[in-house]
Order: structure tokens, then C-alpha cells, then sequence
């Protein structure tokens, strides 16, 4: 689905992911702080209908205009994925860096 005027939201997950439904909190989180409509598109990277793409990337990811909000080495894996974060290792991307890739700031991660 698309927010505002030009920007494309994915989540991307394998179902026996445990960390998918706090990633979908924190996406939520980001999307009422900006006042933007709660949808994205979800794609199981297990299923044969998701994208090719979305079958590269470990879960949770979450994707801006194509765009990993979070890109690392590690990004591209049949892994769960952790966040690096100031207490270590995370499970799902922040708010703050949803919030940033949402705004167009990429260089504000945390």
C-alpha cells in the first residue's frame, strides 16, 4: 500500500518469526506519530506469492520506497534479524529509525 503522496511501506517476515509483531507495533508507533494512514504491505518471504526481493531480506525488515530502513551486511538472510541499538542488539527496527526513513532521513537511524 502506499503512504502519502509517493512513499511504499513493506514489512517483510517469516511467520515463525517471534520479533514480526513488535515490528508491527513500532511501525504502527511511527505511522500515528506522523499522522499517516496505518497501512503497509505485508509479504510472508516464505510464499511463493511474495516478491523475489522479499525473499532475501531476514525478518523483521522493514522497507521504505524499497529502501531497508535499517541496511547492514546483515540485512540479506533466511535469519531472524536483530538491530544494532544503544543497549546493544534490538529485535525490530526503532521507532526513531522508522520515523526517520518515513520522514526521508536517512542518516538519523536510532
Amino acid at each position: 500500500m502506499t503512504q502519502g503522496k509517493d512513499t511504499t511501506v513493506e514489512l517483510i517476515f517469516s511467520p515463525d518469526c517471534p520479533n514480526v509483531d513488535l515490528a508491527r507495533g513500532r511501525l504502527t508507533e511511527a505511522l500515528s506519530t506522523l499522522g499517516r494512514a496505518l497501512a503497509w504491505t505485508e509479504w510472508n518471504r516464505e510464499s511463493s506469492a511474495a516478491p523475489e526481493y522479499a525473499r532475501q531480506y531476514g525478518s523483521p525488515t522493514v522497507l521504505v520506497d524499497g529502501r531497508d530502513v535499517w541496511a547492514s551486511p546483515a540485512s540479506l538472510a533466511d535469519s531472524c534479524r536483530v538491530y544494532p541499538s544503544d543497549e546493544g542488539f534490538d529485535r525490530a527496527p526503532s521507532v526513531q529509525a522508522l520515523i526517520a526513513a518515513l520522514s526521508g532521513e536517512v542518516g538519523k537511524r536510532r
